[in-house]
């Protein structure tokens, strides 16, 4: 994530600019929304959710004859919508590359619910890191040749 944003920092100035072509017009703002800003509000995103049905428990705890499910099954519906989106992605992606195991669907609820929170963590803290302009290297790569050359 620290990466990304460095390298999308380096490059900003091709935002938009039609004379670096497909770089400025399409890879830069991709990356800038879906690598960038997607993950610093998807947290919101989940908090909201997380509120709303706290909210609606909430409300039918102190108004039991007034309480209605529109509330709760609105956010559910929502949820279940974004679900049911996101699983012809990955159903596409996993199409895309044949080589791929397609046992490895099962992890996806995995990633949905414990591997997001993760990611949100580390998209949130590199930002504030590089907000604070702390310099973070790219660290250096120990070369060894100890693969066999062989015909």
């Amino acid at each position: 994530m620290y990466g990304t944003l460095q390298a999308a920092w380096k490059h900003i100035d091709t935002l938009f600019h039609p004379r670096y072509g497909a770089l400025g017009m399409f890879t830069m703002p991709n990356v800038l929304i879906f690598q960038i800003l997607f993950p610093l509000l998807s947290p919101v995103m989940d908090l909201l959710m997380v509120w709303s049905l706290v909210a609606a428990g909430w409300a039918r705890y102190q108004h039991p004859l007034d309480y209605t499910t529109d509330t709760l099954q609105r956010v559910l519906f929502y949820y279940a919508l974004f679900c049911t989106l996101d699983l012809p992605a990955t159903f596409v992606a996993f199409l895309l590359e044949r080589k791929e195991g397609w046992r490895l669907l099962i992890w996806l609820v995995f990633q949905r619910f414990l591997y997001r929170q993760l990611m949100y963590y580390i998209a949130i803290k590199s930002t504030l890191t590089a907000i604070r302009g702390t310099i973070v290297g790219w660290g250096k790569l120990e070369r060894k040749v100890t693969v066999p050359m062989g015909g």
